[in-house]
């Protein structure tokens, strides 16, 4: 067990059973500090093709080639191609988790397309992507959404210890999950396990630099395994210097 919750929710704590979520922080049964977050639904549906463990640190929504919906008003941490997830955003949040004290951050996984980039700030509700199959693990069409609570994050390396079952955070739609343990899971994602890596992140920054066609002519020639940001910056002669600049006018 990692920590303990304290402070606004001592007393429930000192007078209900303590279980262990999958997080590993502890909170007492039947509260669930997230609700009162209120955020909206992300997409047109709510039918899950699979759900929150350790070999798998969100969950997959089967929709396919529909509208993606920021939960909360926040910013764009980061936004581009990622080899194994495909299209991709994060998105730090207003609200503030009440364990660690920093700012929440949802992560939607291959998308068809984006309609955001690195810097921009959201709205509670605007459409950010659309859903899709982009992205070397996907067996099919879904949206995959993960919620991170750990601080300083751009959108990379995420593990089960840093990561929120997502259903916490829609409890109207998921029969109002409380924090009990989770089904454990033993093994890793082969394919994630290689490629969650920041060398194979390639931000819209990069990405505009050169046009999406070329970007995607690049990718398609490459194998898996070359499919790297510094071979990218390389074939297109991207000094860090250009990658630091371009980040930085993201965010101004």
């Amino acid at each position: 067990m990692k920590r303990l919750k304290v402070g606004i929710l001592g007393l429930a704590l000192a007078v209900s059973t303590v279980v262990s979520a999958g997080n590993g922080t502890a909170y007492a049964e039947g509260i669930n500090p997230y609700d009162d977050f209120n955020w909206s639904w992300v997409t047109t549906d709510t039918e899950l093709s699979r759900g929150y463990s350790k070999s798998h640190k969100g969950m997959d929504i089967a929709v396919n080639k529909e509208p993606v919906y920021s939960p909360q008003k926040g910013t764009v941490l980061s936004a581009g191609y990622w080899t194994s997830a495909g299209n991709y955003v994060a998105i730090e949040t207003r609200d503030k988790d009440p364990d660690t004290n920093t700012k929440l951050v949802i992560r939607f996984l291959h998308l068809k397309s984006k309609s955001v980039s690195t810097g921009d700030s959201v709205k509670k509700g605007e459409e950010i992507a659309v859903s899709g199959n982009t992205g070397t693990d996907t067996t099919g069409p879904h949206l995959h959404i993960d919620i991170n609570n750990e601080g300083e994050y751009d959108g990379k390396d995420i593990t089960y210890s840093n990561t929120i079952d997502p259903k916490y955070f829609w409890p109207h739609y998921f029969d109002g999950p409380t924090f009990a343990p989770h089904e454990e899971h033993y093994t890793e994602d082969e394919l994630l396990r290689k490629f969650d890596s920041a060398e194979y992140f390639f931000e819209d920054t990069l990405i505009n630099y050169v046009g999406e066609e070329e970007f995607m002519k690049w990718i398609n020639s490459q194998p898996l395994e070359d499919q790297t940001v510094p071979n990218f910056k390389k074939a297109f002669n991207i000094s860090d210097e250009k990658e630091m600049k371009l980040k930085q006018q993201a965010r101004e």
